[in-house]
């Protein structure tokens, strides 16, 4: 049923960093790709200037839907969202997850920010 809806690709990073550095801090993220999920996103609305006293930077917004099954989780973070046969890039990243990742009755949705 929602399967025809997920017309596009989402490229999915893991962070693959385990351990601790010098000063017993978390290992550095070292995020690689672990898979291609079946996906349909929107930009809800236009990019928003974030300004603070040393930079300006755009935030963009882009919902993404994806199938209950589909392995996603809180810390991956999406490379970029394509067209079903990978030869048209639709949304540049790295995109994080923005918050958690909603249950819907048919699908699940999450909400992506990039920032840069």
């Amino acid at each position: 049923m929602i399967g025809r809806r997920l017309t596009m690709r989402a490229h999915v990073e893991r962070n693959v960093a385990v351990g601790k550095n010098g000063w017993n801090a978390p290992a550095a993220p070292d995020y690689q790709p672990h898979g291609v999920l079946p996906c349909f996103a929107w930009a809800p609305k236009a990019g928003v200037d974030v300004v603070d006293s040393k930079k300006v930077a755009v935030q963009q917004d882009v919902r993404m839907m994806i199938a209950l099954g589909a392995e996603l989780l809180p810390g991956d973070r999406v490379a970029q969202i394509t067209n079903a046969k990978g030869d048209a890039v639709l949304f540049r990243g790295p995109l994080r997850i923005e918050g958690e990742i909603d249950f819907k009755h048919n699908h699940r949705e999450v909400a992506l920010v990039r920032v840069g």
